[in-house]
């Protein structure tokens, strides 16, 4: 809103409201509670990645001068600068073995490189308030994937939290024909 200005109104407000109450659904299994169990310093990081992501996408709107895919390049480029600089703080350098580099090139260049350039491509032909909701999205459908990949069940709170995700999308999808 602030940096787009593009208007928010009632549906708007209302489908962020819904896509955020099914996150916490979905983060928290129901029980608001289990934040307390959690460390603070880990919430307080996802919470400034969040908050990354969220200007990354909005400045992604704004840059329309460089090509596409050079901008998710770039992006990359600085990501793997910092990452190697947090590694080297935090961690130590260990060179993966061939399966694992395997994966993690899937993973930089299909789940991570395709999506962010699909990601920037649909913010730049649409609002972003109406393409912001795909983002709730992700903690649902990694449902999905946790329930094949390692057998859970889904149960009744993820349905809710599915259900409002799709309604988040849909009211702000629908609302010049409301």
């Amino acid at each position: 809103m602030f940096i787009l200005k593009e208007r928010l109104n009632i549906y708007k407000i209302i489908s962020i409201i819904l896509g955020f109450i099914a996150a916490v659904i979905v983060f928290t299994n129901g029980n608001s509670i289990s934040f307390k169990n959690y460390n603070l310093f880990a919430l307080f990081v996802v919470f400034v990645g969040a908050i990354s992501f969220a200007l990354f996408s909005t400045l992604s709107k704004l840059e329309r001068r460089v090509n596409l895919s050079f901008s998710v390049f770039l992006y990359f480029f600085w990501a793997t600068i910092f990452s190697f600089i947090s590694m080297l703080i935090w961690s130590k350098f260990i060179i993966p073995d061939i399966k694992t580099f395997i994966l993690i090139l899937i993973n930089g260049a299909f789940i991570n490189g395709l999506t962010y350039i699909l990601w920037i491509y649909a913010l730049s032909k649409e609002d972003a308030s109406k393409i912001a909701p795909l983002v709730y999205l992700s903690p649902v459908l990694s449902l999905f994937w946790i329930a094949i990949i390692f057998k859970s069940n889904i149960n009744i709170l993820n349905i809710i939290a599915i259900v409002l995700v799709i309604a988040s999308g849909l009211l702000v999808t629908l609302e010049d024909r409301l």
